[in-house]
């Protein structure tokens, strides 16, 4: 019997389009957004953080953030591309001393509160980076 072979044809370009999802509550959320972005064609890897609701989706050069948009929003939630320059800040911040903090926080029920948490912490002035663990109930912030 003849055997058949396919490759994955890889695109020219590939590139990487991250949405801010809107809607997730749970784990289970998460899954169905990875289901709906990975069901578009042209997608290779799709990513969601629960804690920071937030997409990665590595796609083929002509997949649109629109396409990506609509496939969220067919699951049931809430997506918005993020500017691809929204993330670098118009003017480098002057180079200054960094500090590591560690912090207990209590009072944290699920990932959606430890998300909450982190994005009220990342959103204070001069924090660079803030990663909250549910489990242990920590943050750890730089800046």
């Amino acid at each position: 019997p003849a055997v058949a072979s396919s490759a994955p044809i890889a695109p020219a370009t590939p590139s990487s389009i991250e949405l801010d999802i809107d809607g997730m509550t749970c784990a289970s959320c998460v899954s169905r957004v990875e289901k709906a972005l990975a069901k578009v064609p042209g997608v290779t890897h799709a990513s969601v953080n629960l804690a920071t609701e937030r997409a990665t989706v590595e796609a083929a050069a002509d997949v649109t953030a629109a396409r990506l948009v609509d496939a969220v929003k067919q699951a049931g939630y809430g997506a918005t591309p993020v500017e691809p320059d929204a993330a670098v800040p118009a003017t480098p911040p002057a180079p200054t001393a960094s500090t590591d903090i560690e912090l207990d926080i209590g009072g944290m029920t699920c990932a959606s509160c430890a998300g909450r948490v982190e994005k009220a912490l990342a959103a204070v002035p001069g924090v660079a980076r803030a990663s909250v663990n549910l489990a242990t109930e920590r943050a750890s912030v730089h800046g």
